[in-house]
């Protein structure tokens, strides 16, 4: 069954994420469960859901940017900057599908951290 970040995310409400090692657990977990997120499609969807997952990692944990991608499927550092750069850029403009998904998924993984 393939559903999104953001419904995993909602089912995982209950479970409290207080250590690096449980995000990346259940960011693994979620990739082992969606295999497509880390593969090389560019489909939107795909590319929305790496940048959240590449964001959780990267502000909550103190990964550096090669563990991250090799976490996320990506072979080196400069890929990581980029979705970071994606991300803001997204963010600060009017593209109001990411503005909109981002800030559910925000609201939602801080209702999981302690």
């Amino acid at each position: 069954m393939s559903y999104t970040i953001l419904q995993h995310l909602e089912m995982m409400q209950g479970k409290y994420l207080k250590t690096e090692e449980s995000i990346i657990y259940h960011v693994s977990e979620y990739l082992d469960e969606n295999p497509i997120v880390k593969s090389k499609t560019r489909k939107r969807y795909c590319v929305d859901e790496r940048t959240y997952l590449i964001m959780i990692l990267k502000k909550h944990t103190k990964l550096s940017l090669l563990k991250v991608g090799a976490i996320v499927g990506k072979p080196d550092h400069a890929v990581v900057l980029h979705y970071l750069k994606r991300h803001n850029v997204f963010t600060e403009t009017n593209d109001i599908q990411y503005k909109e998904n981002t800030k559910k998924f925000t609201k939602i993984f801080k209702n999981v951290l302690p």
